[in-house]
């Protein structure tokens, strides 16, 4: 089954009377992603990829509330997941537009 093509893989099965299992349904209020606002746990940080750049409403992300290294203290970052929520355009002194989100913590 490994070597046939996708498109084969179904035929296959049904020749080997393997049927697909239709038992396990997902309760539509049952989401997989936790609250926004809930800490993301230290040992999942090396998980974390901050090479993103644009974001869109519904994305979740995490979001870093503390990070000791910047006042050249020891410890661990804070972060917390994160929904965005929708995308601003914020004007700076110079009159020049940058894109920024609101998110829902």
């Amino acid at each position: 089954m490994l070597s046939c093509p996708l498109c084969d893989i179904w035929p296959l099965l049904d020749r080997k009377d393997i049927r697909q299992d239709d038992s396990y349904t997902v309760h539509p209020k049952m989401d997989i992603y936790p609250e926004p606002g809930t800490f993301i746990p230290i040992e999942e940080h090396h998980l974390l990829n901050d090479a993103f750049l644009e974001f869109e409403p519904g994305n979740m992300l995490a979001n870093q509330l503390d990070d000791p290294s910047l006042q050249l203290s020891e410890g661990a970052a804070t972060y917390i997941y994160a929904v965005i929520i929708e995308e601003v355009e914020v004007m700076d002194e110079d009159d020049i537009v940058d894109e920024d989100n609101i998110v829902d913590l």
